[in-house]
């Protein structure tokens, strides 16, 4: 070997796993303070599986067949069945099925999930979180490994076919050889990629499914059949937490640091969905407008009050509100997977999305565009709904990117929500309704500072989203204020204050 040689170090990536972070985002149901949850989660996935697959042997199963076994075999309540469907559509999509929107449409009982996300969705129902809410997945899978990577490849209809004899978990599936075509399966909860020692950031990384990389690594045929123990041992060494932090559900932030002004920070990846924008704290008004965020997850955290109005026009992947008091409104654009308000008061949230969970919330006004019903926490109080409100020239480029629509009429289903007082199927009388509409008389279209043609067709198609009765009573109290004025020209409106003057003063300046 040459002194050359003896230099320079030979290049050994390691195989690195880890649950995918959006899924995780999207399961957390343990914020709704809907009571306990079961903890033996998994092996409840794995006995629907069996119950499933030795009656219907495909991996569909309709909302109608899911409720009756969800109450019958699980004892889940009929809102938490709804909410694990909803997210099973979402983890899994089934091509051309329509997804369900409400908890008590007749016309969602045919409409199919694909068994797979369902059994992600259960799984993960046992999670529990720490004290600072945060889900420490990757060690909840491995110490249920066994269950949890068979409640996925039985999935398989060939795995299924071969393993699954009775309707009744009477003892664990022992999988011996698994077909290589079953790997897939793992791709709906599992990302992975080759990392060096030096590797630190996540800037460079891309990931990869983890059936491609486990094939591509080990040396794996189509043909082939996996032995469960390799698989077993390889994820016992590789699986490790979402290096994205996509769950981060905590408000982990220091007394000094909260006590600072605005602090923004986006995280460096190659692709915009594990990409992750964090706001705390702002002073002034605050506009979240750059291109590096859209299809990006948002996380604005507190804890903050007394602030002024925060607008992000841009398409989100996902977004969670958290810790916010007695702040300005907050006004965001399409987000084409969760919204969770977590722990608000005294706000008006706007936004438009495929679904929406509101927890530990006080005091709010949501103003919505939303295809799914909204879930709302037994442990809120004073939670006012109302139809979608904010209109700029740019929306639409906006949702076209999403794949949103501005829903009208039915379609929209921000009058419908499901209040989620119990995860488990509990008999007794129904409980306090914690939300209300709002007020024909308090709604309002919310202005901002970007362009806005209101004699456009779209802005015709954005008035048309909005409730006659609401759209009617704003526009009589707008001619009403309007003649006011006009009697009392010594009168003026408030004006925008100072601080936000001048800062739109400055964004102006940088974009010309």
């Amino acid at each position: 070997m040459t002194l050359m040689e003896q230099q320079v170090q030979p290049f050994k990536p390691r195989l690195v796993l880890w649950p995918r972070g959006a899924v995780l985002f999207s399961t957390n149901l343990h914020g709704l303070g809907a009571g306990n949850v079961p903890s033996d989660s998994v092996l409840l996935a794995l006995r629907f599986v069996i119950y499933h697959f030795h009656h219907q042997r495909n991996r569909l199963v309709t909302y109608g067949d899911w409720l009756r076994i969800a109450a019958l075999k699980i004892n889940l309540s009929r809102e938490c069945a709804f909410l694990l469907f909803a997210e099973a559509q979402t983890i899994s999509p089934v091509h051309r099925e329509r997804r369900i929107a409400s908890n008590t449409s007749d016309s969602d009982l045919e409409s199919r999930a694909d068994v797979l996300g369902l059994v992600v969705a259960l799984a993960l129902l046992g999670c529990a979180p720490d004290e600072n809410g945060n889900r420490n997945v990757a060690k909840y899978i491995k110490d249920n490994l066994n269950v949890f990577l068979s409640c996925l490849l039985l999935c398989n209809y060939a795995l299924a076919s071969e393993n699954i004899t009775s309707s009744r978990l009477e003892q664990i599936p022992r999988l011996d050889l698994i077909p290589a075509t079953a790997l897939s399966n793992l791709d709906v909860l599992f990302e992975g990629t080759l990392r060096t020692e030096k590797q630190m950031s996540t800037v460079g990384v891309i990931p990869t499914s983890i059936s491609a990389l486990l094939m591509a690594v080990m040396h794996w045929e189509l043909k082939d059949q996996i032995p469960m123990q390799d698989l077993l041992e390889i994820f016992r060494k590789t699986l490790q937490t979402d290096m994205f932090s996509l769950d981060d559900i905590a408000t982990t932030i220091s007394t000094a640091k909260s006590e600072e002004s605005t602090s923004r920070t986006m995280t460096s990846t190659q692709l915009a969905e594990h990409r992750k924008i964090t706001v705390r704290r702002w002073s002034h008004i605050e506009l979240l407008t750059k291109h590096a965020y859209r299809g990006a997850n948002l996380r604005i955290k507190g804890p903050h009050k007394d602030g002024s109005v925060l607008i992000c026009p841009r398409a989100m992947r996902s977004a969670l509100i958290k810790d916010i008091r007695s702040s300005g409104p907050i006004i965001l654009g399409p987000i084409n997977g969760l919204l969770i308000l977590d722990g608000l008061e005294n706000l008006h949230v706007s936004a438009i999305c495929e679904r929406i969970i509101i927890q530990n919330c006080k005091e709010i006004t949501v103003f919505l565009n939303t295809r799914t019903s909204p879930a709302i926490g037994r442990n809120c109080q004073q939670i006012r709904l109302a139809p979608y409100n904010t209109y700029f020239d740019g929306l639409f480029q906006e949702l076209q990117y999403s794949g949103l629509m501005l829903l009208s009429g039915n379609e929209n289903r921000w009058d419908q929500p499901i209040q989620v007082d119990s995860i488990q199927l509990k008999p007794g009388p129904p409980p306090l309704r914690v939300w209300s509409f709002l007020p024909l008389d308090a709604f309002y279209i919310q202005p901002t500072p970007f362009p806005t043609n209101k004699g456009s067709t779209l802005h015709d198609y954005f008035l048309r989203s909005i409730p006659a009765m609401y759209l009617d009573s704003f526009e009589e109290r707008m001619r009403s204020a309007e003649l006011w004025l006009q009697r009392n020209p010594e009168n003026r409106l408030i004006g925008v204050p100072e601080k936000d003057r001048e800062y739109l003063k400055h964004r102006v300046s940088l974009s010309q």
